[in-house]
């Protein structure tokens, strides 16, 4: 029995997406090839690939799909706003310009066609340019939230603080949820220096949204940054409570914990947080820092040795291994682990800094002067 088409193509996709969860993006990118070859080619099809395209990062590709989606629909709005984004992200500035000016060719009374050409004029820093399009997008929609955004943003861009600050007030009479708003009010605080209205203005976009995770995780940074560090660990320990499964909320509250260097806590939220996230390498390595704090050596030693098999790529796993190693009387194993390092990873520096501080331990200062030497190269 065969599959129609296009449950083939979601049962494809759903592949895919299983193995992109797990960092494995050659497989995915087999699987949404065979997504791709079974959609209907449609504006509709080729623009989902697209989409499933920019997920594993091939940026390109979701370009062809998009034009794809163009030339067989004029009017798919979506495609033409996701291709004029991809070509922005590429850096094809005068691609992007091409797109949106068929946009508004096909638009002349929407306000998306303006906000796209304004985000063409940023780019190319054509900021008066940008300003005539945002504006022009409000006289066609008062109430159109993404112009005012980015006109906040321009507005901040060029020092004009007041004008960003009414903008964005004026999203939240319009939303008074919107979490966009909020954060940009509290990064305008921030750059005029007033932390404690930048602190305000998340406590108010908490109070807006209760369910909303960003502005508490926002909170929990800046109080750490300000200094206020029973604030800061108060607000984690509330959210984690408000949402115990969250992995955004435990990693907050793991962090405020291994900065205050409690380490037994640290290692506990650690180890709640990799039993959700089994395949995360930054988080064993957390783990294996927090442990250290424990003075658990061996723990922190299997920790890091779990980073580095979920991802033989993540450098700072391996610096801790290196150092372990050459705390505990076993200089040439570390030696082997930096060279081997380095042997895997050639065009960056990191494993010639590797290699020379192990030599420099081994007070084979002529060997160290070169590694370093190596890796300033490449800087």
């Amino acid at each position: 029995h065969s599959f129609p088409t296009r449950r083939s193509s979601d049962l494809y996709s759903l592949l895919a997406n299983a193995y992109m969860r797990n960092n494995q993006n050659t497989e995915a990118a087999h699987w949404f090839d065979k997504a791709a070859a079974s959609t209907p080619d449609t504006a509709a099809g080729h623009t989902r690939t697209a989409l499933e395209r920019m997920q594993i990062n091939q940026p390109d590709e979701a370009i062809k799909e998009l034009e794809k989606a163009v030339d067989l629909d004029p009017n798919a709005t979506q495609a033409r706003i996701l291709l004029i984004l991809a070509h922005l992200r590429q850096g094809k500035a005068d691609e992007a310009a091409v797109a949106a000016e068929g946009l508004r060719k096909e638009l002349p009374n929407s306000p998306i066609p303006y906000n796209m050409l304004g985000a063409v004029a940023v780019a190319k820093n054509d900021l008066d340019g940008a300003r005539g399009d945002f504006e022009q997008a409000l006289k066609l929609q008062a109430n159109f939230i993404p112009a005012l955004l980015n006109l906040s943003q321009l507005n901040t861009k060029q020092s004009k603080f007041d004008d960003a600050s009414k903008n964005l007030q004026d999203i939240l009479k319009i939303d008074p949820k919107n979490q966009d708003a909020f954060t940009g009010l509290k990064q305008i605080a921030l750059t005029q220096n007033k932390p404690e209205d930048a602190v305000s203005w998340l406590q108010k976009a908490q109070q807006a949204d209760p369910e909303a995770e960003a502005p508490r995780l926002q909170l929990i940074d800046l109080y750490m940054r300000m200094g206020e560090t029973s604030k800061g660990l108060a607000a984690a320990q509330d959210l984690q409570r408000q949402k115990p499964n969250s992995p955004l909320a435990i990693e907050a509250l793991a962090r405020v914990q291994l900065a205050l260097e409690d380490g037994l806590g640290a290692v506990s939220s650690y180890r709640q947080l990799a039993a959700l996230v089994p395949k995360s390498a930054e988080v064993q390595d957390r783990l294996g820092r927090a442990l250290l704090l424990t003075k658990n050596t061996q723990g922190a030693i299997e920790a890091f040795k779990q980073a580095v098999t979920l991802d033989p790529n993540y450098a700072p796993a391996q610096l801790e291994l290196v150092n372990l190693e050459l705390n505990t009387g076993q200089a040439d194993a570390a030696l082997k682990r930096a060279t081997d390092w380095r042997a895997a990873h050639p065009q960056t520096s990191v494993g010639d800094a590797m290699v020379g501080e192990v030599q420099f331990r081994q007070r084979k200062f002529p060997e160290a002067s070169e590694a370093f030497g190596a890796g300033l190269k490449k800087q």
